[in-house]
């Protein structure tokens, strides 16, 4: 079993909320929805900025004390080495708890699962993304209206629509590329060449 350190902010980062969990998703989701800790909810820590893992239970408690003990400036040094704009960490209903030891989420993409759907292999790579605060409260808002179950098919179709987007794009621009006089020519030498070979009815 995986253990984390994370660390919870404000949108003004006045406070810091430093905790150990087995399952930071589901730690999350009960802040979000007003239970676990009296101090989250009086200082409003709903945004996650470093996640942290370790190789045990012990370790894991450890490394929380003493990230407890430092300095704010110190802490405010951790992370900003890996997440200097504070953005917010996105964790995803499948994201995997297996990364690089003592790396964030945000650095590293988990292992990869392979899922069969119909016969056709697909493969799943488990991550946890940084998305802008307006963002992610739109993102969530399409989520409440149930246009899209969760927050990972959300992004999932927004980029495979940009994706498309882009291959289209290039498509059309290689295409503008060709000689429509060439073109035009190479066919109708197939053609003549095919009519040639046709049997007469």
């Amino acid at each position: 079993m995986s253990y984390w350190v994370y660390i919870l902010t404000n949108k003004l980062h006045s406070t810091l909320y430093i905790v150990v969990t087995n399952n930071p998703l589901r730690r999350l989701e009960e802040y979000r929805r007003g239970s676990g800790s009296k101090f989250v909810r009086k200082y409003n820590l709903q945004k996650l900025i470093f996640l942290e893992e370790a190789t045990n239970s012990y370790d894991s408690l450890n490394r929380e004390k003493q990230l407890k003990g430092w300095r704010r400036s110190r802490k405010d040094a951790l992370i900003n080495a890996t997440n200097p704009h504070w953005k917010e960490i996105v964790l995803t209903p499948d994201h995997l708890y297996s990364v690089l030891p003592n790396r964030t989420l945000d650095e590293t993409a988990g292992m990869t699962n392979n899922h069969t759907n119909g016969g056709v292999l697909v493969t799943r790579s488990k991550i946890a993304i940084t998305l802008e605060s307006g963002l992610l409260e739109e993102v969530d808002e399409l989520v409440r209206q149930r246009v899209y179950p969760n927050r990972s098919r959300a992004i999932q179709e927004a980029v495979e629509e940009k994706l498309g987007r882009l291959r289209q794009g290039l498509l059309a621009r290689e295409c503008a590329k060709l000689d429509p006089d060439f073109e035009a020519s190479l066919a109708d030498e197939g053609l003549e060449e095919d009519l040639s070979e046709w049997p007469e009815y």
